[in-house]
């Protein structure tokens, strides 16, 4: 019988358990750091918690209206009202702040708010951070429908975007920014490029994105411009189940029946290539035009093996798709939380460009003529099919004093071009060429984060390390362009492969594997200075790299003949067996034509953050850097380069960020620090790499030198309330030794980098976030955020690029005066100028403008967004001898996106609205003294216009 009784009363307690719900928070300090040990009570009940090493607490308890009452030693009490416990919910407070009690010794009252808004959470990051920083979260990305980590990074005050991959910080290229993923290094997914390409993380597997703009000892000291820091998204406080589709439509490229195409492979769709276009020989083979007369079975063999299609066709286009789906909960295992969440993406795009121009153009050799002569003019179709899935799950484990952390995240992109262009060249050559490009390109990248942290001491000692290993690749499969003379002889249309004035037919692979080991540990320690708190941050940070690099091509090879124009005639079985008058593939393994680097990197740091005067925090460090860079590879004059150390660097790295607290609303800030640009693995070595992609020689320059940069910063933060805030920031940063890429004067299609004497770069910024309160009441409510930027950079000319510019000076040029924002300043103010000869730093632009509107009606769960974004002129290519300056044109995107809930609960969400609005072109254009700007690339983006569809399961 008294098992049927203890049965029957843990029956009734299971039963009652179930038809409690939970309440859940965060409570911090006024420093915006987690407190320990916190008491939380429900008033009038015996129900209550104490938070962890986190600040989070959770408490079980009847449905009800409640009062919360939150206490602290030290500190005033709070209490919350009208906290709503439903069953079997969850009720997720927002982060309530405590206060020293010497301010005030009477209880604050305050209302509950159900959800935590993570824009407020990234402004509390930002007002308590050490050094300076800006960022924007997932509910950002929401708003602006941003698709991509690129597309929404660059509404971040002093962020701009180049090739619509590629961040850049301030103006300072990809040499000098720095990504990060969970605040640790990952690798590239370019060999021609020191940062990874930002479109490949889609924004739903995101949970926020900051910009770090100033240096601490605990950050890696290669950047200037600043770190971009991908975050993904956290472990839920409560129980989610969502996914989403997605529709994009594009009146150009959408439903087009002339969209060009090829024949792919069965799993293009997935973002990767299952084996068609992978290379049908060895990486070591190689093939000599002398082979087909010595060795000729062979040679017919492997010209068999190449796939046949070296056509462009065309192919009915779909609609642009995408699907996510994700999930996440936490549950108590015992006495310890257990939390996990996955999430899975995919999507499918299709871009296609009936007018795309790519034109050429040199200035006369008469310095009295100011207008340019085109070299080439072309004109064209290109149709781009791209596929990215991505996925990532995780789970964590929070015990007594620890946390334990797993994440795993893997990225996949493919992306199919084909291309149909006519060039006229009008100089050394003048005849028609026509040409077709099947390209494919299929990049990855995988991640494993490891993380602990554990705290000691109540709370006064915090250890955290990191372990993340990353994995990535790209490659380039079976890129392959035919050219094909045009020879018009009255009403007929004959072509010819002709190498000597139209080039060769060819064939390219190229790959890239790339290792990076990166592991943290990092130890905190709270204490106190002269009465006041203190932290001792130190620790050590270790990174390994290798990269692997190989370029493979192959010429067809043939007698000259008249043809059809389609280039699947070269590889048919009438050429192939039947020669003279077949094609064959001749080329293949170069051994110039790869590298291997190895990096590894060892940098011990500390910092001490204290208050030297009461509204006076100071944080000092000092980073010490090991860094080796050894390089394998051979130049074309046969010199070996068997893992030479080519780097061997010990640089010490101080900072001092400084803030002034006027009060809880408004602080000064300002840091002074040293930082480095360091070169690449193919710069500092001898090697000789011919591109087949630009079609350029890169020669490494093994006497070049890491880049020292001297960094100041001064910003004003003004705080209002909810998430009302306004800043005014200028920079400084002046470079020694800045890597810049340049011509050869004797040789254009050979660049090699070099030293820079002396760069520069000054700027402002502004941001401002507002509730519009004029017009804003309680159902219906309006907000404005706007940014700007306005950047002065310089590098000053030396020797082949000065030379070449003082020799194709037009009449009346200047190279002491471009025109910039510092001479238009100078001018109007009536200050003299340094007169040395200058010009603009590649890839900076002059200003930056962010601008959104959003609407919101909580009574019919109604959202409505405006969002504006431009750059302006930005130099793009850099001109050597009677080159001009290439400049990209401002383009002005204006974005519109409605969202509205419905259903149960308001579970459903559906979002519209178009991209583009203006219908900006894509633009390159040319710049030469007193010339007419022409064309040297132009594209129609074309509008866009999407629907999604969201739902939230639980």
């Amino acid at each position: 019988m008294k098992y049927i009784y203890t049965i029957g009363l843990i029956v009734l307690h299971l039963i009652a358990y179930s038809q409690n719900g939970i309440v859940k928070g965060t409570i911090i300090d006024e420093t915006g750091e987690p407190m320990f040990a916190a008491n939380i009570g429900i008033a009038g009940t015996s129900y209550g918690a104490s938070t962890d090493f986190d600040g989070k607490f959770q408490i079980s308890a009847p449905a009800g209206t409640y009062t919360l009452t939150i206490s602290f030693i030290g500190y005033n009490p709070i209490q919350v009202t009208d906290v709503i416990i439903k069953s079997d919910n969850v009720n997720v407070l927002k982060l309530i702040q405590l206060s020293a009690n010497a301010i005030s010794l009477n209880t604050v009252t305050i209302s509950a708010v159900v959800e935590r808004s993570t824009e407020g959470a990234l402004l509390t990051v930002k007002k308590r951070s050490p050094i300076l920083m800006d960022a924007i979260s997932s509910q950002s990305f929401k708003k602006s429908a941003d698709g991509n980590a690129a597309a929404a990074a660059k509404r971040i005050p002093g962020v701009s975007i180049e090739g619509g991959k590629y961040v850049y910080i301030r103006g300072l290229g990809d040499r000098y920014t720095k990504t990060q993923l969970n605040s640790m290094d990952i690798p590239g997914l370019d060999p021609d490029r020191n940062a990874i390409q930002m479109d490949i993380f889609p924004t739903n597997i995101i949970d926020n994105i900051k910009i770090l703009k100033s240096f601490s000892a605990n950050l890696p000291a290669d950047f200037t411009g600043g770190i971009v820091d991908v975050e993904t998204k956290s472990f839920p406080d409560v129980a989610f189940s969502n996914f989403s589709i997605g529709l994009n439509y594009n009146p150009s490229s959408s439903f087009n029946s002339n969209f060009l195409s090829y024949d792919g492979s069965s799993t293009d769709f997935l973002g990767f290539d299952a084996g068609v276009r992978a290379l049908p020989v060895s990486t070591n083979e190689i093939t000599r035009p002398i082979d087909i007369i010595i060795d000729r079975d062979r040679m017919l063999n492997i010209n068999k093996s190449f796939s046949k299609n070296l056509s462009v066709s065309k192919k009915m286009s779909l609609i642009d798709g995408s699907f996510s789906y994700s999930f996440g909960n936490q549950m108590l295992l015992k006495k310890h939380k257990l939390g996990y969440i996955g999430a899975f993406s995919y999507k499918k795009t299709f871009e296609f460009y009936n007018n795309k121009i790519e034109n050429r153009w040199e200035k006369n050799p008469d310095s009295l003529i100011f207008n340019l002569d085109a070299n080439k003019k072309t004109t064209g179709q290109l149709g781009v099919n791209n596929a990215s899935v991505s996925l990532m799950g995780g789970a964590s484990l929070k015990v007594e004093n620890s946390s334990y952390k797993i994440n795993l995240l893997h990225l996949q992109n493919g992306e199919s071009k084909a291309g149909l262009f006519v060039s006229q060249n009008f100089k050394s050559n003048v005849n028609t060429v026509k040409t077709d490009i099947l390209d494919y390109s299929e990049r990855s990248l995988t991640n494993l984060l490891l993380e602990g942290n554990h705290t000691f001491n109540d709370n006064k000692l915090v250890y955290n390390w990191k372990i993340a290993p990353t994995l990535s690749k790209i490659r380039d499969k079976d890129v392959r362009e035919i050219p094909y003379e045009v020879i018009i002889n009255g009403t007929d249309t004959g072509y010819i492969i002709d190498p000597s004035n139209a080039g060769s037919p060819t064939r390219t692979w190229r790959y890239l594997d790339e290792m990076n080991f990166a592991v943290s540990n990092n130890l905190l320690f709270n204490h106190s200075i002269l009465a006041r708190e203190a932290k001792l941050n130190t620790g050590i940070y270790y990174t390994y790299k290798v990269r692997e690099y190989n370029v493979i091509k192959y010429t067809l090879t043939g007698e000259s003949n008249t043809y059809t124009g389609n280039p699947d005639e070269l590889v048919n079985e009438l050429s192939i067996n039947n020669l003279p008058g077949g094609f064959y593939h001749s080329g293949g393994y170069q051994i110039s034509n790869q590298y291997k680097g190895v990096q590894f990197n060892i940098a011990p740091y500390f910092s001490e953050e204290f208050y030297l005067l009461p509204s006076l925090k100071t944080i000092a460090g000092l980073r010490i850097e090991y860094y080796n860079q050894f390089f394998t590879g051979e130049n074309q004059e046969n010199e070996v380069y068997n893992n030479v150390k080519v780097i061997d660097d010990l640089g010490f790295y101080p900072t001092l960020n400084l803030v002034y607290e006027f009060n809880n609303q408004r602080k000064l800030r300002s840091a002074f620090f040293q930082t480095t640009a360091r070169p690449s693995f193919k710069e500092k070595s001898l090697a000789q790499i011919y591109d087949v992609i630009s079609g350029t020689t890169f020669n490494g320059n093994i006497d070049l030198l890491p880049t020292r940069i001297n960094n100041f910063d001064l910003r004003y933060e003004l705080y209002g309330e909810k998430n009302n805030s306004a800043t005014f920031s200028f920079f400084y940063k002046k470079l020694e030794n800045a890597i810049e890429l340049t011509k050869f004067k004797s040789d254009e299609d050979n660049i090699q980098p070099v030293n820079a004497k002396s760069s520069d770069i000054k700027g402002l910024e502004f941001e401002v976030k507002s509730e519009l309160k004029f017009i804003s009441d309680i159902i219906n409510s309006f907000s404005f955020s706007f940014n700007t930027s306005f950047i002065s950079s310089r590098t000053y000319l030396f020797g082949d690029e000065l030379s070449s510019k003082e020799d194709n000076l037009r009449d009346g040029e200047s190279l002491t005066n471009n025109d910039d924002i510092q001479d238009r300043l100078f001018d109007a103010l009536g200050i003299s100028k340094n007169n040395k000869p200058y010009r603009v730093m590649q890839g900076q632009a002059p200003y930056l403008i962010n601008a959104g509107f959003n609407y919101t009606n909580t009574e019919n769960n109604l959202e409505l967004g405006i969002f504006y974004n431009v750059q302006g002129r930005t130099l793009s290519v850099v001109s050597i001898n009677r080159e001009p300056d290439i400049y990209s044109s401002p383009f002005h995107s204006l974005n519109l996106s409605v969202s509205k809930k419905l259903g149960v609960k308001n579970r459903m969400t559906i979002s519209f609205g178009s991209k583009n609005i203006l219908d900006s072109k894509k633009q390159l254009i040319t710049d030469s003294f007193n010339a007419r700007e022409e064309i040297y690339s132009s594209y129609d983006y074309g509008r866009e216009f999407y629907f999604t569809l969201s739902y939230n399961l639980k």
